[in-house]
């Protein structure tokens, strides 16, 4: 779920043009500065008389949910299934952008909170952070608060919809589990690895070095060894079916 979404060549200009109208409505509901970091947005300097922030940098829109699930059908529903009741028309192509699924960040702790080392649990309209990791694992904008510390969004415009409760309880809820079950790890190095191929770096086969294959091959060695050596073949399929499942 961490990489971002790459539009084809056909629909790059609308989503360019939807990320743009994204980040917008997230300005209008949270201001210039982040409510997470206290990070002044660049273009935004001077900042408004009052506002209180420790550094300036760009400010991205981050989705809670990435902007892939809108074209894998087969991830949203494995979320509703996970979550327990339907979020497929959220994240639509449609829906995807709205400010419910965005979070103002910069670019150094957005990169972390795409890897699940922190989310925003929401519980009675109140929205706590949550660290999945150690300080040191975490970013210098994220130490600068606490964790449980409650966070308000929408103080500058209540016409845009806040972080949706459902989809950042949704992250937080992937995040313990990849943190719970040790195989985020795995996952992040073969993102990595994919990363590196679509920047043209990787030479060699792909096959052998990223992609679903790479985490097949994984996925197998680890059933296996949950296996003595005449453990039927079927029921290890079965057993790598369903972890990848």
């Amino acid at each position: 779920m961490a990489p971002s979404h790459t539009p084809t060549p056909s629909d790059r200009s609308t989503a360019t043009r939807n990320q743009a109208t994204f980040r917008r409505k997230l300005f209008d509901r949270d201001g210039v500065v982040s409510i997470i970091g206290k990070v002044l947005d660049t273009n935004s300097y001077p900042p408004p008389p009052g506002m209180t922030y420790f550094e300036e940098g760009p400010l991205q829109g981050a989705h809670i949910i990435p902007f892939s699930s809108s074209s894998h059908p087969e991830l949203r529903k494995a979320l509703s299934i996970f979550a327990g009741q339907s979020v497929e028309t959220l994240l639509t192509v449609n829906q995807i952008n709205d400010p419910s699924n965005g979070l103002l960040l910069d670019p150094f702790t957005h990169s972390i909170f795409g890897r699940f080392r922190f989310g925003i649990e929401c519980r009675d309209k109140i929205y706590r952070l949550r660290k999945l990791y150690p300080d040191i694992r975490l970013t210098s904008q994220l130490n600068r608060h606490n964790d449980e510390e409650v966070f308000l969004f929408g103080w500058k415009s209540h016409l845009v919809p806040c972080p949706s409760s459902l989809l950042c309880n949704i992250h937080l809820a992937i995040g313990y589990v990849l943190r719970e079950s040790n195989v985020f790890p795995m996952i992040s190095a073969i993102l990595g690895d994919e990363e590196e191929f679509d920047s043209g770096n990787t030479g060699g086969d792909y096959w052998l070095v990223t992609g679903a294959s790479y985490l097949e091959r994984k996925l197998r060695g680890l059933a296996a060894s949950n296996y003595s050596d005449t453990a039927d073949s079927d029921e290890e399929e079965r057993l790598v079916k369903d972890i990848m499942l």
